[in-house]
Formats: C-alpha cells, structure tokens, sequence
C-alpha cells in the first residue's frame, strides 16, 4: 500500500457504510477501492463505480483478490470504467450517488471540472471527499474556491477533504468533530432512528424531526446508471 494512502483508509471505510452508492476517481493500485469495496461488503449493499483514465484493472483486480475479495462478490458490487474522470459523469444520474471520493491528477483546472460534473450526482446528504488537499496546490485551491458557489459544509482534517450535501449545518453529537450524521437503521422508538457520523464513525440515537434528516432508504431501487457500461444499482 502506498504510503500516501496510509490514513485514509479507516475514514473511506467508514464513509462507505453509511453512504451508497459510491464513485471512486482514479484508482491506480486499488487502495481505496478496497476500502469502499469492503465497507459495501461488511454492510451487504451498495456497489462501487471505479473510474481511471489508465487501464489498471489488471493490477487492481489482482490486489482484491489478494485481499479476498470474491469474483462473484465484484461481479455484483464493482464495475470499472476506462475514461476520463469528467466525462463519465454523463453516464451517471444527478442525485443518484451517496457518496464520490477524488484522488486524480491533482491539477487545478482538472479538479475544479471534476468538483462542478459530479456535484450534481450527489443525493441530499451525500459526501464529495478527496485526497491530497494539503501539498498539491491546485487541489488546494479548486476545493477552497468550490463552497463559495454552493450550499454545503465543507471539512477538512489531515489533508483529506469532505464536502457535505443538502444538510443545513447539522453537526455531530461528538461536537469536536463536525461531521453531519445520516440515517441508518431504526430504533424500539417509533419517532426515533439511528444514526452514523460519516468523518468520526460514531453511532447514536436521535429524533427523526428534531435532526431532519431524510430517512436512508435501503429499499431495492432501480439503477441509477443510464448506459450498460455503467451500472449503479441502489442499496
């Protein structure tokens, strides 16, 4: 594993439980395609798009399966597509993803295309993150410049950055953290549900109307990939 991802796997894990579906830009080695691909396999729903412009499947296929991961477990869950990080966006529903982690090449024009096309494919609640905020000067400045013409949080802690969707500064209830909690499961209390911090992983139990927070539907839904080439099924 490269040194460079050494932090960050724990955070995309936890980030992929509570949100799905989830796109991963740029892939390389598979380093944080394990991550998401083992959060949806722990959580037993969801399913990951990987996007690169370099076909690296071979040695990124060749990495799961070192770690275990079944044929028959990607075959359902993983689909990787060759193509530029901007224009596989079209192939993807606006509001159909839960979450899209970047890790690219890091320029600043190319990070600002990519922040602007995918965006829009987050659901309410949804997580823009990425790699590299702190020693890349072009990531550094695309992300800074991105909130300012959108509604969202925006974080930042050890060079990973998370951008928070069509949440209204709602925090944490470990406040040192910030990070905005999304549903994910009900409780004995009809009014009450659970819920799970993407940025710190906590799990509490809190009222539905006092947070709103729209329910996570773990209901089967349709794909919300638009072309066979790229399909991204609901949990």
């Amino acid at each position: 594993m490269n040194t460079d991802m050494a932090p960050y796997p724990a955070l995309l894990y936890t980030l992929g439980l509570a949100l799905q579906p989830a796109v991963e830009l740029g892939v390389r080695a598979g380093e944080s395609t394990i991550s998401l691909l083992a959060a949806i396999r722990d959580r037993g729903s969801g399913s990951l798009l990987s996007v690169d412009i370099a076909d690296c499947r071979v040695e990124c296929l060749r990495n799961l399966k070192r770690r275990g991961f079944r044929l028959s477990f990607l075959r359902k869950r993983w689909r990787f597509l060759l193509q530029d990080s901007v224009q596989s966006a079209r192939a993807v529903q606006d509001g159909s993803l839960g979450l899209v982690f970047v890790d690219t090449c890091h320029e600043y024009e190319q990070t600002v295309q990519e922040l602007m096309v995918w965006w829009p494919k987050l659901g309410p609640g949804g997580v823009l993150c990425g790699h590299d905020y702190q020693g890349f000067a072009g990531v550094t400045a695309a992300v800074d410049e991105f909130p300012a013409r959108h509604k969202m949080t925006c974080r930042e802690k050890s060079g990973f950055y998370l951008m928070f969707k069509g949440v209204d500064e709602m925090e944490c209830v470990n406040r040192g953290c910030g990070g905005n909690p999304v549903e994910i499961g009900e409780t004995a209390r009809p009014l009450n549900a659970m819920f799970r911090c993407p940025a710190c992983g906590l799990e509490f139990e809190a009222e539905r109307d006092e947070r709103n927070v729209e329910p996570d539907s773990m209901d089967e839904e349709k794909a919300s990939g638009t072309s066979d080439a790229v399909e991204i099924q609901r949990p």
